[in-house]
């Protein structure tokens, strides 16, 4: 009989992103492989800390202030590992409620992220 498990690899050092374990809440989500840029080796990885906010298709891609303006499609998640979408769309489990180290994200919370996350703490 053959085991079969998840394979997980790291694509930068290991960080925890969470200031407490209190709180923590998640939801699944799928990321749109086709919105994330690819690094200088190919890959298209999304690093632990980053903000994903909903696209008009339904799936998630990382938040980037320019890009979404003031206007959001729905709630904003945080991934708290690196995900790596090269191979095409993931299905991930996302942030929405917890107390998060802001020093220690990807993606700065700005106005936006915070009056999208009303169950998220950055301390």
């Amino acid at each position: 009989m053959t085991n079969i498990g998840l394979k997980e690899t790291q694509f930068t050092t290991p960080k925890n992103i969470w200031f407490s374990t209190q709180g923590r809440r998640f939801s699944t989500l799928t990321i749109d492989a086709s919105a994330v840029t690819a690094n200088e080796e190919g890959k298209k990885i999304i690093l632990a800390g980053t903000a994903l906010a909903k696209k008009s298709n339904g799936k998630f891609a990382p938040y980037v202030a320019e890009q979404w303006g003031s206007t959001l499609n729905g709630p904003v998640f945080y991934v708290d590992r690196d995900i790596d979408v090269t191979s095409g769309d993931q299905v991930v489990n996302g942030a929405y409620s917890g107390v998060l180290r802001a020093s220690r994200l990807a993606t700065a919370p700005d106005a936006n992220i915070k009056g999208a996350m009303p169950s998220m703490e950055f301390r």
